[in-house]
């Protein structure tokens, strides 16, 4: 018998596999899962896809190397610029690490609000250092479970037209909307069942009400905007008679945001002409008598809240109705002085500042820029209000206001440009209503296609506004109004439009135009303003 009979056969090669670096990026729901995340955010596609549910993201922090945990700590996100007001904001560096107000939120919902926290504030308040957005905002959230959620479906709306803008794929649009119910239900809870006193209970309810406002504004809801803005008037104006020690605290602060909301309000109402019906008439605007025009113009915040109450003095509708003579009257006797303090503002602001022998920041160089665009759009308003109708050669003379207005909106969107800090998606004073104002009464051939031109180069939304439906608007009304012309041909008085009336209709992509033409009386030739057929015309748009 050969030795080797009894022998063990050699044990088999145990297998390994390759040797990996380990993964710590990706959703948890993906790492658990051993999948490849795509770690497309708030919510991958891998999850979303295959109708999982995404648990987010969490950022380990790597413990082997001191060096490792210390840029972790001191990082800001990428989209934040470090000159950002925002950037020294509470950002959310570990999901392990949470705020004792934000146990009830979702880590979707953290990761919005800490988003608004960091892009939303800021590009919402435009281009000034707004306290509200920059300050009062961010101390309320803080605390009220209401003003978190509005908060956060404003920031989901920002991270909507991000998507929209630069073509990166699907949005959730239910989350907006389900995150203002929360705040609703929140808000209803927090009144009628905190005992909190009425100072505290009418901060945080109007608070609420400017990103309920703001909300709708970005949704083009117009209807809701009003009834919200409204309301918030209302209040805050009560607050002020009968609290005034608790609304001398925040109410200054409030009543600066809803000002400016209640401009944005206006150029929209009064520009694309939103049929006016009880509610909206019901907004209450400011009394004529109570604006000064002795005050010096020594600050660029006096600037910006002296021009804010001119031109919500100027858009407002009279009390009684457009047709009020009384009301023309008393805004005739305050016409000189408005176009006087429109044109000196400026020189009352260069004095001062080079007295104090200070100079302007970049930043400051840029608000002055839109100050200037609006002071010029402000005082072609005055110039030419005729509340009982009017020729529409009257915006003729004044075609060197009209071009030094299109003129400052180019520099704005040049250095918007070279910036990247410079809003996109903002509430309150910016480019396209000037703009688009510009292209609407300017029928100098060259002057206002270079407005649309400076429209079309930007994608931007601006409360109620949003550069491609003003393109789209201002290409329609500016090719009926030249039908038959050639370039440099002065538009005919018989040509051209006085009013119109845009209603979006999401549900069919298109874009409904009720425009008006001044009728011509037969026997004298004269323009009756008051009278004229109006025409319609559909539009394709895709909405979102």
């Amino acid at each position: 018998m050969s030795s080797t009979m009894g022998a063990q056969p050699p044990p088999p090669r145990k297998r390994t596999r390759t040797s990996h670096t380990k993964v710590r990026t990706g959703c948890r729901t993906c790492r658990i899962r051993h999948k490849k995340c795509d770690e497309t955010r708030p919510v991958c596609l891998m999850c979303s896809t295959t109708g999982r549910v995404c648990d987010g993201y969490q950022q380990t922090l790597d413990r082997r190397t001191r060096a490792s945990r210390l840029r972790l700590l001191s990082s800001t996100p990428s989209s934040t610029s470090s000159t950002s007001p925002t950037a020294t904001m509470p950002s959310l560096v570990s999901d392990l690490i949470l705020h004792t107000n934000q146990i009830d939120l979702t880590r979707q919902e953290r990761w919005y609000l800490d988003f608004f926290r960091r892009s939303t504030a800021f590009q919402c308040s435009g281009y000034f250092d707004d306290d509200f957005w920059l300050r009062l905002v961010h101390q309320v959230t803080e605390a009220e479970p209401a003003v978190r959620h509005a908060a956060i479906a404003l920031s989901a709306l920002h991270w909507n037209f991000e998507r929209n803008s630069s073509g990166q794929g699907s949005t959730d649009n239910r989350l907006p909307l389900q995150q203002c119910v929360k705040a609703i239900s929140s808000l209803r809870h927090q009144l009628t069942g905190s005992g909190l006193p009425s100072r505290s209970n009418m901060e945080i309810t109007l608070v609420t009400c400017v990103l309920f406002v703001s909300f709708m504004f970005l949704q083009g809801d117009t209807h809701l905007a009003c009834t919200h803005l409204r309301g918030g008037l209302k209040l805050l104006r009560e607050w002020k008679t009968t609290d005034p020690t608790g609304y001398s605290t925040t109410g200054a602060v409030l009543m600066k945001v809803f000002a400016r909301l209640q401009l944005q309000w206006s150029t929209f109402a009064d520009e694309v002409f939103i049929e006016q019906d009880d509610d909206h008439s019901s907004i209450p605007y400011m009394d004529i008598n109570d604006l000064s025009m002795d005050d010096r113009i020594d600050s660029l915040d006096k600037a910006g809240n002296l021009l804010v109450s001119l031109g919500r003095l100027v858009l407002s509708p009279s009390p009684a109705g457009s047709s009020s003579p009384g009301y023309c009257t008393v805004l005739d006797t305050k016409r000189m002085a408005i176009l006087n303090k429109l044109q000196h503002w400026t020189t009352e602001l260069d004095t001062s500042i080079t007295h104090r022998g200070n100079t302007l920041l970049i930043r400051d160089q840029t608000i002055l820029t839109v100050l200037k665009l609006w002071s010029e759009t402000i005082y072609i308003m005055a110039a030419t209000e005729n509340r009982l109708g009017g020729s529409e050669t009257r915006f003729d003379a004044f075609h060197l206001n009209f071009g030094r207005a299109v003129a400052l909106a180019q520099m704005l969107l040049i250095s918007g440009t070279a910036e990247s800090n410079m809003p996109a998606f903002s509430i309150g004073m910016g480019i396209i209503a000037p703009l688009f104002f510009c292209a609407f009464k300017c029928r100098d051939w060259y002057i206002r296609r270079e407005a649309l031109l400076l429209l079309r180069s930007c994608q931007r939304q601006e409360g109620l506004w949003t550069t491609p439906g003003a393109v789209l608007v201002l290409e329609r009304l500016i090719e009926i109004e030249s039908k038959g012309l050639l370039p440099g041909d002065l538009v005919p008085e018989s040509s051209r439009i006085d009013s119109i009336h845009v209603n979006i209709l999401p549900d069919d992509h298109k874009i409904g135009i009720w425009y008006r033409r001044p009728a011509l009386g037969v026997d004298t030739g004269h323009v009756d303003a008051t009278s004229g057929v109006w025409e319609k015309a559909l539009l394709d748009y895709h909405v979102g």
